[in-house]
């Protein structure tokens, strides 16, 4: 995925570079402009997981997010509306922390000999790793001289990796002198999956010069599920962008 994006951009900023003078020398009758531009938004990303029955449980993982992107912006002179935008972006959110969880249980044998109980503690940790592309339209509503808020919703592609880390471990209680003994286990498991996102979100664009500006935008990520064995993992996220956006 990353080798593919990298590609994808390499091939495009050419494109935009050489759309950038097609279109100042070809501007529309009523100064409407078509503007290629190239940004890039850093920020925090708070990513829930559900797992499904018989477990039910949720929990989060904190995780840093990185988009880089490259697109078009179209002027609302154009269709005598609002500006909008298209664009290319690429996403990745790496797990900054673990959700951990501990799971205390107990059981009876049936028997009297060699084990009357079973206690068990099982300690776990969800590490998480999500990479892809998404195709995003903007909405920039024009209400201001500097500061203009927009809407974003996009669609995309891309690879949902978890790594989980499990510790089990098991007393084993026997009514016999001296006859106790624990069990202790720990093992870890990677697991990916290839999904289709899709994304909302709201924002405000704060210009700076005709080519600079500034973003700060809110984003609700649903990335789809992840099946472990009999189990479903459901990942959504809130995410938290700041960046800048230049203008060709």
């Amino acid at each position: 995925m990353k080798i593919l994006s990298i590609l994808v951009f390499s091939v495009c900023f050419p494109v935009l570079s050489y759309a950038n003078n097609v279109m100042d020398n070809e501007k529309t009758t009523n100064n409407g402009q078509i503007k290629p531009y190239a940004s890039l938004k850093l920020g925090y990303s708070n990513t829930g997981i559900k797992i499904s029955e018989p477990t039910n449980k949720s929990f989060t993982n904190n995780t840093f997010s990185f988009n880089p992107a490259i697109g078009l912006q179209f002027d609302g002179k154009l269709l005598e509306t609002f500006s909008f935008r298209v664009e290319a972006e690429y996403l990745q959110n790496t797990s900054g922390d673990s959700s951990n969880w501990t799971i205390k249980r107990q059981w009876q044998t049936g028997v009297t000999s060699p084990y009357t109980n079973h206690y068990e503690t099982r300690k776990a940790s969800i590490n998480t790793n999500i990479e892809g592309l998404l195709l995003n339209t903007y909405a920039d509503l024009d209400v201001m001289q500097i500061i203009n808020p927009y809407v974003v919703f996009g669609l995309g592609y891309g690879k949902l990796s978890q790594e989980n880390q499990l510790i089990v471990d098991t007393f084993h209680d026997s009514p016999i002198v001296n006859s106790d003994s624990t069990e202790y286990v720990t093992y870890s498991e990677k697991h990916s999956k290839y999904n289709m996102f899709w994304q909302i979100g709201v924002g405000l664009s704060f210009d700076i010069t005709e080519k600079w500006s500034l973003n700060a935008e809110y984003r609700h990520i649903n990335y789809g599920s992840l099946k472990l064995y009999d189990l479903e993992y459901k990942y959504v996220a809130n995410q938290f962008l700041v960046g800048a956006r230049y203008m060709f």
